[in-house]
């Protein structure tokens, strides 16, 4: 390593948002109301995409993610959906 590692001190923590337009709810229900299969892809931890797809409509309870049919499988995410 080429920095120390000692006699370091907390100076602090940041936090960000990026949250969805308000308009997207209702660009996913009339989405789903004409019959279109809405997915959401995105470079977000899972845990943040599944709180965003599921704040703006895109899942419900009980939906699963990529990443969860890959963990219920046991399978690598990238074996999921394999096309």
């Amino acid at each position: 390593m080429n920095f120390t590692t000692s006699g370091l001190c907390f100076a602090g923590l940041i936090s960000m948002i990026d949250p969805p337009r308000a308009s997207v709810p209702d660009a996913v229900m009339k989405c789903r109301t004409a019959g279109i299969r809405v997915i959401m892809v995105t470079g977000d931890h899972p845990i943040t995409a599944k709180a965003i797809a599921a704040n703006v409509g895109i899942i419900t309870e009980g939906s699963e993610t990529v990443e969860d049919i890959a963990l219920r499988l046991r399978i690598p995410v990238e074996q999921v959906n394999k096309r």
